[in-house]
């Protein structure tokens, strides 16, 4: 059997960087076009690596409007998972694992200053995002507190 067909009969979905704290939850607009989180913030310095969530396939690797960005097609399960800003260690085409080694985070780019991974979850369609969270491991996930 092919690693990837075997690696998604069991599909396991990962925290992007273990044991991170959650800048921003999703915060998804009332309408597509609308203002809004469409994704989810993990606290994270500049060269901090980043991992697969889900093994998938690598569909993009490069920039938009100026962020390091990957996207990772999940084929079984119809979703893509984004990461930025992300300097990459993959390329186009290649299969990955849930856990593998995608990147290290990027001193520029992002909403975040550099200082964080923003995870975005896309379903089927292009304006179709989901909340990653959902997908994740929930004990390995924390809320960081408000500032008092």
């Amino acid at each position: 059997m092919h690693l990837l067909a075997l690696a998604l009969a069991v599909q396991v979905w990962l925290s992007p960087v273990p044991g991170a704290l959650i800048e921003q939850g999703f915060d998804p607009p009332a309408k597509a076009w609308g203002a809004g989180h469409r994704g989810v913030d993990f606290e994270a310095e500049p060269q901090t690596e980043v991992f697969a969530i889900g093994t998938g396939v690598v569909t993009f690797v490069g920039e938009i409007a100026g962020k390091p960005v990957i996207v990772i097609n999940h084929p079984d399960f119809g979703l893509r998972s984004t990461y930025e800003p992300v300097i990459a260690i993959v390329e186009l085409g290649q299969e990955v694992l849930a856990g593998s080694p995608i990147g290290e985070t990027a001193e520029r780019g992002g909403h975040c200053g550099g200082h964080c991974l923003h995870l975005g979850l896309k379903g089927p369609g292009k304006t179709d995002y989901r909340n990653p969270l959902a997908l994740l491991d929930q004990e390995n996930v924390v809320l960081k507190r408000p500032a008092a």
